[in-house]
């Protein structure tokens, strides 16, 4: 009983695998302050690409005779006037796409070194064209130092 245990532990974990699709630089993400990753289909070219797009919240606030705060620098207004309307809005940092090797789209059947990770449909609601995820793969993206250096990784897991 032992044996097949550990014949099962091992056959799993050599099919486990971790393709990185990005390594950016965190310098370059300039303050953002959220990193989100999701799937892009093309299913005339049969590809998957992954996209990050990196945002960062911002709030400015206006005075009743002019003057404004934005992002931490104070312009004043006549006679010293508080602020009476604050706004918040998100402004885009970065966007990267970069396609997945190895990760191809055949018959709305979504693949990755043959570990099927979701089939493609149309959403009930939008009725657009919708990529179901099955759960064996997941895209996500960490912050880890490399050579001194912190880097942003996006990679794609597979189960």
């Amino acid at each position: 009983m032992k044996k097949l245990f550990f014949a099962l532990l091992i056959s799993t974990s050599a099919l486990a695998a971790e393709v990185v699709v990005m390594d950016i630089p965190a310098r370059d993400l300039r303050g953002a302050d959220r990193v989100d990753s999701k799937f892009v289909v093309n299913e005339e070219l049969g590809t998957v690409s992954a996209r990050m797009d990196a945002t960062q919240t911002v709030m400015q606030c206006m005075g009743p005779m002019g003057g404004y705060y934005r992002g931490g620098y104070y312009r004043p207004g006549p006679y010293g006037r508080p602020y009476n309307h604050c706004m918040t809005y998100v402004r885009n940092i970065m966007t990267v796409t970069e396609e997945v090797p190895g990760m191809v789209v055949e018959d709305k059947v979504v693949s990755l070194d043959g570990v099927v990770c979701g089939k493609m449909g149309i959403s009930r609601i939008l009725k657009v064209p919708t990529l179901y995820l099955n759960g064996k793969c997941k895209l996500s993206e960490k912050i880890v130092r490399v050579d001194g250096e912190r880097r942003l990784i996006v990679k794609v897991t597979t189960k």
